[in-house]
């Protein structure tokens, strides 16, 4: 008699617990879409899942840094490449179009 009982209140206070927990996280959901979809693309930032946190996010300070490492990466490619020849040539292969840059070729 006891187990129908309990069976009786979880059966009903369960679904109603889970509604309400649904229906708070469904009201939370909407009024926090508007503020996400502001500081995702108005205000630059992106959602740092391990912090739980917005964070700044510059576009154009993030090509820097790329732009920066990419020459740091040439350059010691190039430094490799004149230790490795008595000539200081460093053609390996690559060809020089008339703008400078250097494109590879497959052999």
């Amino acid at each position: 008699v006891a187990g129908l009982i309990t069976g009786a209140i979880l059966g009903v206070s369960m679904p109603l617990v889970g509604f309400a927990i649904g229906g708070y996280q469904m009201l939370r959901g909407l009024v926090e879409t508007p503020v996400a979809i502001m500081d995702g693309f108005i205000g630059c930032k992106i959602y740092d899942e391990a912090r739980g946190t917005w964070e700044e996010y510059r576009l154009d300070e993030d090509a820097d840094d790329i732009k920066r490492a990419l020459r740091e990466e040439e350059k010691g490619q190039n430094k490799t490449k004149n230790n490795n020849h008595p000539s200081g040539s460093n053609n390996n292969g690559n060809n020089n179009n008339s703008n400078g840059s250097r494109r590879r070729v497959k052999n």
